[in-house]
């Protein structure tokens, strides 16, 4: 019986060791294969095959939507029919990194001895088409790396300024307010201004947050993703209206957040074997018409589409705490439509309102299996206090956002600021829509907002409000056809 060592290097699973025996080991998300890697999303159910072949060991990639990639050289290309593996030799599915271990073989390049805590040192592939951008905060210092097709490069600094800050959430806040009161003026005036207060505010962060070498290298890259991991200090910057190839970045890339903290490791929801199950909780105050009919639109849409996928509606007075809050250990996917708030001076009280009493973030922060994919579809549901300050808030909960995220949900949509039911109900029936097409979820949120400034104009600052937390590549619903 043959053997094989693999360690995980990079990845969800990253630390993790398997010994693995036979001739013939398949690889994937699927319960079904020898070696399972569940928690990346970016990984076919039947991903590649590792087989001993005259005497030797080689990989072969089973047709799966982001290739195998083998390292060689320092260089990665992709897989052929089946390539020859190496003591040592590095492997890319998905977004997992693996390094192979034969026993009895000389060794061709050295072991990782350490687990990296970063995609530092790591030569990932072109064709992975998504930029890294990593913002550290020392001092009054941003530093910047960008990490492409190869490890992270050159670092470059810019001096972080809390006045700036301020001046640009305060410039939104105050935008949002002005929007609003225009939607209670039935007369509605002149909008034009709105659209150039936008882009103003995406030029100001252009020139005074990001350091011009990161800005060049960003206006001529061909990726089409862009993750961003910054500070807990600049968790309230909209950093999606950047502007990059003179647009706001957020529709030019698919675009996602990963906020950084130093003493907190981020835990990865499960996923279940079981078919997905999806959880539609629907205007509980009763108030919101439209959010509701949306809500049941979605509700037929998605059983149509998905067959296999069980849903559950909860909506009105039906929607009770302990209720939502059981379903929910038992919930892959869970949107929300509905009134949201967040409490600036105890964030952990922020939550949704219901027909009787509400659900506190602190309630999303204590649960044990939750959701991998949660869209809160409510005024202010990603709005956030500075996280890192565990002394100054209530168990780690800056938000409904940060509950959900550090709970373990692998990718979070809300809203920064108040929003209207019409539009952003039509912004959520397109995304779910991009997600049904296996599209990311980053691409997913791309179109659903080019969709929204199509119908309703750019002026509708709705499509500007949302925000990703977590990697925009992930699919929730994998396609069965490959």
């Amino acid at each position: 019986m043959q053997k094989i060592r693999i360690v995980v290097i990079y990845g969800p699973e990253a630390g993790r060791e398997f010994l693995l025996t036979g001739d013939k080991i398949t690889v994937g998300r699927s319960p079904q294969c020898d070696y399972r890697l569940a928690k990346d999303d970016r990984i076919s159910g039947r991903h590649a095959v590792l087989e001993w072949q005259d005497d030797q060991w080689c990989v072969r990639d089973l047709k799966s939507t982001n290739g195998t990639w083998i390292e060689s050289g320092g260089e990665w290309r992709r897989a052929a029919a089946s390539e020859r593996l190496c003591n040592g030799q590095k492997l890319m599915l998905g977004s997992t990194v693996v390094q192979v271990k034969i026993d009895g073989e000389s060794q061709l390049s050295p072991l990782v001895e350490k687990t990296p805590d970063t995609l530092e040192g790591l030569i990932l592939p072109v064709s992975a088409q998504r930029e890294v951008l990593r913002v550290d905060l020392s001092g009054e210092t941003l530093k910047y790396q960008l990490l492409t097709s190869n490890a992270y490069g050159t670092q470059y600094t810019a001096q972080w300024c809390q006045d700036d800050s301020r001046h640009v959430t305060t410039r939104m806040e105050g935008l949002v307010r002005s929007v609003n009161h225009m939607r209670k003026d039935s007369a509605r005036g002149d909008d034009t201004h709105i659209v150039k207060d936008l882009e103003s505010i995406g030029l100001f962060l252009r020139k005074h947050l990001i350091p011009k070498k990161i800005l060049d290298k960003l206006d001529k890259t061909t990726s089409a993703e862009l993750f961003i991991s910054h500070p807990p200090a600049l968790v309230n910057l909209p950093w999606e209206l950047l502007y990059i190839k003179e647009k706001p970045i957020c529709l030019g890339f698919s675009v996602g957040r990963q906020v950084l903290l130093e003493d907190y490791s981020y835990v990865i929801a499960p996923q279940r074997k079981k078919s997905p199950h999806m959880l539609i909780v629907a205007n509980p105050t009763e108030d919101l018409e439209a959010g509701q009919e949306e809500a049941e639109l979605l509700f037929h849409t998605m059983r149509q589409e998905n067959p296999e996928i069980s849903i559950d509606f909860l909506s009105g007075a039906r929607v009770e705490r302990i209720d939502v809050l059981t379903r929910l250990e038992q919930t892959d996917i869970l949107y929300y439509v509905g009134h949201a708030f967040h409490d600036p001076v105890h964030p952990s009280d922020s939550g949704w309102l219901l027909s009787g009493g509400c659900i506190t973030a602190s309630d999303f922060r204590r649960l044990d299996h939750p959701p991998r994919f949660v869209f809160a579809n409510g005024c202010e549901t990603g709005k956030e206090a500075q996280w890192g300050h565990e002394d100054a808030y209530n168990s780690g909960v800056y938000g409904i956002a940060s509950s959900f995220i550090l709970a373990g949900v692998t990718n979070f949509i809300g809203s920064m600021w108040p929003i209207a039911t019409e539009s952003s109900t039509f912004f959520a029936q397109n995304v779910f829509q991009g997600l049904v097409r296996h599209l990311s979820v980053g691409e997913a949120l791309r179109q659903a907002r080019l969709q929204l400034i199509h119908r309703y104009g750019q002026a509708e600052i709705v499509w500007a409000s949302y925000v990703l937390f977590g990697d925009p590549g992930n699919r929730i619903f994998e396609n069965k056809k490959v």
